[in-house]
């Protein structure tokens, strides 16, 4: 294997971005490695008293608590514990990178990503672990109360059983039956309720790279993805950075976004070395290929997430929101989710995101990549417009040469080199 196919061998458009989220899945850091170290503590534990059926439990249960409330406690807790925490890691872990790379550039630390997106977005999978939990748990205990008991529905099945009273032994039955539909509805009430909640500094000139190089390590030793790039771009400008699959475009724009640490050289903005500073304070924006909208979050609450962040007063949030929207022609669209959109639709609410906290500078990674020709027509204007009215400096990646064209200037990429520049004809084509 070639270095350069350390990934894979795919040649696509968007491997390289296949690839970069694969490595962010692996790249070590502070938090990678601690949920390893609590995955490796605690997993095995879990895996080993999930299988046990809770009702073995009783006997230790009596002993160790005797009689009363706080064996009952002890089984609920041992029957949803181990399934509801499984479910959960699950969720979390599932979490599309892309989404939290969203959040991260609209300046949300680790805490608020954890609340605001990894929680509501694991919720399905939390309630599913708990919904189950709380079944092995309500069964758990009605076959303890059987077993030893004075008091509770279990009690009253077997004080049937022992005076051959059939009519207490179905009253015993109903009144566990309406108990098990009551908890089934209070979960699935919560778990709507959850799922429908809610979730600046101006910089005057461009970027500038000095000799900034991305190198990973993979198993056949380093591999250099970007080499020596030294590109400025200008306050206003329109600069595309326009290559094969695998050329390096992903990683270049994730290295000037903050999701990547740059290996060598130096990132300036405004400036200053922004190497070291995190996503969420560059003032910069991102419009991901996959959208990267929060899917437990409706239009609205998707576009002003960044101001919510920052505590903007909810009659400002709503009125900005409002006038994004009408920008990317999708009013009366706020209380949709994103999965009752179109591809279209939900680019047009990414960018609409991208710019309701104003950034200076506007990232877009392969924006029509995922889009027809028509739709794709309608989002390139988008950026255009963003341009022209309100004078944003935007860097596009693309594979597309008619794409590419229609810009000010276009850095032509290969192997991680810059390897041509030119300027674009300013024409908009036909897509």
């Amino acid at each position: 294997m070639q270095p350069a196919d350390a990934c894979g061998s795919q040649s696509a458009p968007g491997a390289d971005r296949l690839c970069d989220r694969l490595r962010h899945r692996h790249l070590p850091g502070s938090s990678h490695g601690r949920y390893r170290l609590a995955r490796a503590i605690f997993n095995p534990i879990f895996r080993i008293i999930r299988p046990i059926p809770p009702i073995a439990w009783i006997p230790i249960s009596i002993i160790w608590f005797g009689l009363g409330e706080t064996p009952k406690i002890f089984l609920i807790t041992l029957a949803a514990f181990a399934n509801t925490t499984l479910n959960a890691m699950t969720g979390a872990e599932s979490v599309d990178i892309t989404t939290i790379n969203a959040a991260k550039m609209l300046g949300a630390n680790e805490f608020q990503i954890f609340t605001t997106v990894v929680i509501p977005a694991s919720v399905p999978s939390i309630f599913a672990g708990l919904q189950v939990g709380i079944s092995c748990a309500w069964a758990s205990v009605v076959a303890a109360e059987m077993v030893k008991a004075s008091n509770g529905l279990g009690w009253i099945i077997q004080a049937g059983m022992d005076n051959n009273n059939m009519t207490q032994i179905l009253s015993g039955i109903i009144m566990i039956g309406l108990g098990g539909f009551v908890l089934t509805y209070i979960m699935r009430t919560s778990r709507r309720s959850c799922l429908q909640m809610e979730q600046e500094r101006k910089m005057k000139t461009g970027i500038e790279c000095i000799n900034a190089g991305k190198v990973f390590i993979t198993p056949e030793g380093e591999h250099e993805v970007v080499r020596d790039l030294s590109f400025a771009t200008k306050e206003n400008e329109f600069l595309v950075l326009f290559g094969p699959g695998q050329c390096g475009k992903t990683t270049i724009i994730n290295m000037i976004a903050g999701f990547e640490e740059i290996t060598k050289g130096e990132l300036y903005m405004d400036g200053r070395v922004v190497n070291d500073i995190a996503p969420g304070e560059r003032n910069i924006a991102m419009v991901f290929q996959s959208y990267a909208l929060f899917p437990h979050m409706n239009v609205e609450q998707n576009v002003g997430y960044a101001l919510k962040l920052r505590k903007r007063p909810k009659g400002e949030i709503k009125e900005e929101v409002k006038k994004m929207l009408e920008l990317v022609q999708l009013s009366g669209f706020e209380k949709r989710k994103p999965a009752e959109l179109s591809g279209g639709q939900k680019q047009r609410v990414a960018i609409a995101r991208a710019m309701v906290n104003e950034p200076a500078l506007i990232l877009a990674d392969e924006p029509t990549g995922a889009l027809d020709s028509q739709t794709s027509r309608v989002v390139m204007d988008l950026f255009h417009e963003m341009h022209e009215k309100y004078h944003k400096t935007i860097v596009l990646i693309t594979h597309n040469p008619a794409l590419a064209e229609e810009c000010q200037r276009v850095l032509t990429l290969r192997d991680g080199l810059i390897v041509g520049e030119r300027k674009g004809t300013g024409e908009r084509a036909a897509l």
